[in-house]
This record gives structure tokens, sequence and C-alpha cells, in this order.
């Protein structure tokens, strides 16, 4: 059996002849491979002058000092094509007693470890500071990496290559003294057999030290990374950890979304100097959705061909730095330019890349993990309105204080987007290949929805939904502030326009997706029954949270119309997915979803010249003229269309 000793040198020409003679006097049997970067101090000619000397002694010269990582990698590599069964890493300082590489190369590990803290051993002339240091940076080691070994850090080492190989020692990425910790990691993570003997630590006699202060920083660095890094290659946890990055990511998107609607009121007032109407400031939204609608079919083919975790970010950098942008407008049209389109364009690629990387990772808890995810939009809403609101309604910072809570969260996003980097992940936890098995087309997808009538009426019926969602965002809490001036401070405004609705949506939500799951196995148009009762239902609420006189009652009906609103968005994809075949799922609901921003965002404009050249009540109160003709459209989709659409499905 060869045993190859690895000793990486720079600028150790005193300590190589004595090291050779050291080590061949205990085992006459071993190789000696120094691995030279070019040392300035004529090293490299010291070995070259013993390697004419003595055939067990080999020198890899390397051009420059690129670290002790990769000066090992190459080492482990021109070992195993001398033939080393085992090699033995040491440096060449004599720390690492030559007497002791017998001990450790007689051991019948796959890694054996010279350990300066188990029993026996010992670190004889370091002060105490420095033996403090050590022990606790070796007790955070184990207690953030969970590795079991008291010397993690230890790097006199003899390994079987068998074992190098099959922990594939070449993919490390440390580059500094930290490759000792990532080494020991992987072999632990790999599940090899270590051992760790007594060894007897002892400063350098000859040349210069090269450890420094910034070893112990690097060594807490990697140990953070490890534990990271072990959370990627743990399927079931690492599939929470993006469930939850995703879902803060969600949180910001849905509540960097309703910070205008929040702050509508000071915004208006502000740009009131300038002439500013109601009808422009609902152009910002109608330009948002528009936009929205256009990005929306370009997000999903982005999402089949390139890396889904990259969009996402991109998508978040974006409309962080829309939201940002927001602060400085000046005028409608910078607003337009910042909100209307920067926000919105981020906002639209994000969605698609992130549901696509939940179900990547979800399979069995898909319906779970998308119920977690969705639960981000209600308390983004409610949370951004009212923090919004409150940030926009401090008097103190005069008329400009709606900039403040753009600047805050847009700089908050770009923060998270940072963060993403280091979480998200998108290879296949297969470890299949990621992508589409077969090319969808939209145009395909686009003549099934309009082939299948119920499916066209469903997506039409979305169309009045965001119509109304889009304007009851922007302009309830302009009617409440308004029509209760006085009776509710300005600062909480925005969370009671939106709290009550949004809370009553997530009861209707639940409560609209159960029922209809129990019932949808004995009766198929359940579904669409469901969403026509819960838009018919919402009507009446419309109405009376438009003219109510009091308060207290204008809550409670936000909160009904919240309800049913939530038992009609509990079967919308449902619905619409009953009657298009799944391989046109996901296109078509990108499709639907485009229509519907594209012609529904014209919504929040036609609100503002209502507001302009009627009353805000009257404005409010026609959401229900909507509701009415989308229930309309479900009705008919269900008694003319759904059987015959709904056969023509399961056929297929």
């Amino acid at each position: 059996m060869k045993t190859v000793v690895v000793i990486p040198t720079y600028n150790e020409k005193d300590n190589v002849r004595p090291m050779v003679e050291s080590l061949l006097a205990v085992d006459g049997s071993l190789e000696i491979l120094f691995v030279d970067d070019n040392s300035p101090d004529g090293t490299g000619d010291v070995i070259e002058s013993v390697v004419k000397d003595d055939s067990r002694v080999h020198c890899l010269h390397r051009e420059k000092k690129e670290g002790l990582a990769k000066a090992y990698l190459a080492g482990f590599k021109k070992a195993i094509e001398l033939g080393a069964d085992k090699i033995v890493q040491m440096d060449c300082d004599f720390s690492h007693n030559p007497e002791d590489v017998p001990r450790l190369v007689s051991e019948d590990a796959d890694l054996v470890i010279g350990s300066r803290y188990v029993k026996g051993g010992a670190t004889p002339g370091w002060p105490f500071k420095r033996r403090l240091v050590s022990r606790a940076g070796g007790v955070f080691i184990r207690t953030v990496t969970g590795m079991p070994l008291k010397d993690p850090t230890g790097g006199f080492k003899c390994w079987k290559v068998s074992a190098l190989k099959a922990m594939r020692y070449e993919a490390i990425e440390s580059a500094g003294y930290s490759f000792q910790l990532e080494m020991n990691h992987r072999a632990w993570k790999s599940g090899l057999k270590i051992k760790e003997l007594p060894i007897v630590f002892t400063d350098r006699v000859r040349g210069s030290s090269k450890i420094s202060a910034g070893i112990a920083v690097e060594s807490v660095k990697i140990a953070l990374r490890l534990r990271w890094m072990s959370m990627f290659r743990n399927k079931e946890m690492y599939k929470w950890t993006l469930l939850g990055a995703l879902w803060l990511t969600y949180l910001f998107l849905q509540g960097t979304r309703q910070i205008f609607g929040a702050t509508v009121s000071q915004i208006r007032a502000d740009f009131a100097s300038a002439g500013v109407s109601d009808v422009q400031i609902g152009a910002v939204s109608t330009v948002f959705g528009i936009v929205m609608g256009v990005c929306l079919p370009f997000s999903g083919i982005a999402a089949d061909f390139l890396r889904r975790k990259w969009i996402v970010i991109a998508g978040v950098v974006l409309f962080s730095f829309g939201t940002f942008l927001s602060s400085f407008a000046s005028g409608i049209g910078l607003f337009i330019l910042s909100y209307g389109i920067i926000t919105s364009s981020g906002q639209a690629f994000v969605g698609a890349s992130a549901s696509s990387l939940i179900s990547q990772y979800h399979i069995e808890t898909r319906a779970t993990a998308f119920s977690i995810y969705q639960s981000a939009l209600y308390l983004g809403i409610i949370s951004f309105s009212a923090i919004s609101g409150y940030l926009g309604g401090m008097k103190d910072m005069g008329s400009g204080a709606w900039r403040l809570p753009f600047r805050i969260f847009g700089l908050a996003g770009l923060a998270i987007a940072v963060f993403l980097v280091f979480v998200l992940n998108d290879k296949h936890p297969s470890g299949a290949p990621r992508g589409p098995v077969k090319k969808r087309s939209f145009k395909e997808a686009a003549t099934i929805l309009f082939r299948r009538p119920s499916a066209l009426l469903t997506a039409l019926s979305l169309l009045m939904f965001i119509a109304v969602d889009g304007s009851y965002r922007n302009w309830m809490p302009n009617l409440l502030g308004d029509k209760f001036e006085g009776a509710v401070d300005p600062k909480w405004v925005p969370l009671n326009a939106l709290a009550w609705h949004f809370a009553g949506a997530f009861v209707g939500v639940a409560a609209g997706s159960r029922i209809s799951d129990r019932l949808a196995k004995f009766r198929p148009g359940i579904r669409l029954e469901t969403m026509f009762v819960g838009m018919l239902a919402a009507v009446p609420f419309i109405l009376l949270m438009a003219f109510a006189s009091n308060f207290a009652v204008c809550c409670f009906a936000m909160a009904l119309f919240g309800v049913f609103r939530g038992v009609y968005d509990s079967n919308l994809f449902a619905a619409l997915f009953e009657v298009i075949p799944q391989r046109y799922h996901a296109a078509g609901a990108a499709i639907a979803f485009s229509v519907s921003f594209l012609l529904g965002s014209f919504s929040s404009m036609v609100t503002g010249w209502m507001n302009d050249n009627l009353t805000v009540q009257f404005s409010i109160a026609a959401f229900a003229g909507f509701y009415i003709v989308g229930a309309l459209m479900l009705i008919v989709a269900r008694v003319f269309f759904f059987n015959r659409d709904y056969e023509r499905m399961k056929e297929q």
C-alpha cells in the first residue's frame, strides 16, 4: 500500500530538507510530494535539489500563490496519479510532528485526524487567550454545523484515496485555511468513517507564521455557509426554507402593490397644487394593470426556459427599485414610470417562477404549501396598508409623508433580493434536468380557452373581479377618509379599509374551497355554482358599504363583501381547470389573467373619473354592477356550456 505525504510550501526553504529526513527516518516507504507556489525565497530550488537525490521525493510547481485549498487539491490529484492508496496532509513547519505519521497511516478509517483536543492532545506554549479562542471556535463550529469532531479545523490528516474520490474532494469551494474545515465537514456528511488521534501541536521553529486573525473570521464564515448548504442538501428541510423565502417575497410583492392605495389621499392632496385630477391618479393603477397584463405571458415563458431563481431575484430587484423611485415622484408622469411600469413589470415576473419553484419542491405537500403561500397575500395587503397609512398620515412629516413607506419598503425589498441570492436554489430536488418536457404553445392554449365557452366565461368573470379589486384597493381608503372624516384617525383609514375586507376574504376562501371540494365528487359543476353565489351574494354588501352612514355598519359591510369575494376566489383556478386539459393549465391561467389585467386595469381610471364628476359613493356602488355581470356570466357558463365542455375535457 503506497502512502504519499502532500506538503504545501511557501517560503519554507529552511524546513524542506529537515522534513524529508525526518519523514523518511520514521518510514522509508513513504513518498513525499511538495506543492510549491513559486516561493520567492527559493524553496522550489531546494526541493528540486532534494528530488534529484531521492526518487521518493516529488515536487509540483505552481506559477503563483492561490491559497492552501488549491495547493492541496492539486497535490491530491498528483498523488493519485502517482498511485497513492493513502494520502497524508501536513505542514512543513514541524507544527505537525513527522513521528506521528505512522500512527495516522496505520489506523483503519477513511479519515484519520491528528487532534489537539482529544484526550492526550496538547498545544504547549500557547498563551491562554489563543487557547480560549481556539476552543471557543471549535465549540461554535460544532454547534453550527453539527459536526461531532473535537478538532474540526485540524489539518494533520490521513485520507484513504477511495474515500477522497467518494466524497468528490475536487468540488470543495473554500480557498484558504477554512479548506480544512470544509474537507472535514464533507467527509462527515458523506458518511465516511472518521477517527481522531491525539497529537501535540507545536509552533514553528523556523520561518514566519502564515496564521492571521482573518483565519478565525474565515472559519466562522465557512461554518455558517456549511450549515446553510446542509439545509440545501436536506430536501425535506430545504423545501420549507424555500417556501418561507418565497412567502416573504410574496408578502412584499402584495404589500408594495398596496402602498399606493393606502396613501392615495395624501398623494392626491400633495399633487393638488399641480392640478392633478382623480382621473390622472387612477391612471397610475391603470398603467400598472396594463403592464402587468402585457408581462404575464412572457413571465410564464421565462419560467419555462430560464433559471427561475434569477427571474425571481431580478423581479424583486425591479419592483423594489420602482417602489423606492416612486418616493421621489414630483408629478404623475414619474409616478406612472416608477410605479406603474417598473414596479408592475417586476412583480409580473415573480409570480410564475415562484409558483414553479414551489411546485418543483412540494409534490406531496403542494396544496398545503400553496395555502401557506397564499396567506402572504392577505397579510401583506393588511399589514402594509396599515403601516403605509400610518406613515403617510404622520402630520409632523408634512405633506410629503406619503413618500416614507415607498422609500422604506423599496429599500427593504432590495435587501430581500440579496437574501434570496443565498437562499434560492432552482436545481430540481430529484437531480433531473430542469425545464419543460415538451414546449407548450400559447397559441394552442388560447385556442383551447376560446373554444370552451365555460372557460371563456369564467375568464371574463375574472375580468369583472379584477376590475373591482383594483379599484377597491386604490379608492376605498379615500372613500372612508372623506366619508368618515373626524370619526377615524387618518393614519388608520387604510387599515380599516382593507383589514375588514381581506379578513373576511380569508374566511370566504377557506369555507368556499372546503365546501366545493367535498361536493365536487358528486356535483362537478359545484365550483361554478359556488363562484356564482359568491359574486351575487356580495352585491348587497357592496351597496351597503358605499352608502352606509355609520362607520361600524360600513366595516361590517366590507367584511361580508370580503367573505363572498373569498368564496368566489376559492374556486377560480379549480373551475377553470375542470374544462381545460392539464397540459394547458399554466398557459391558460396566464392568458386569463393577462387579458383580465389588461382590460380590468381601466376600472381604476374610470373610478377616478366618477370621483371627479359624480361622487365617491356612487363610484364604489358601481362595483355591484361589475359583480352582477360576472355572476350572470358564471350562471350562463354553468347552465348552457359546462356539461359539454366537461365531457370534452374528460375525453382528452
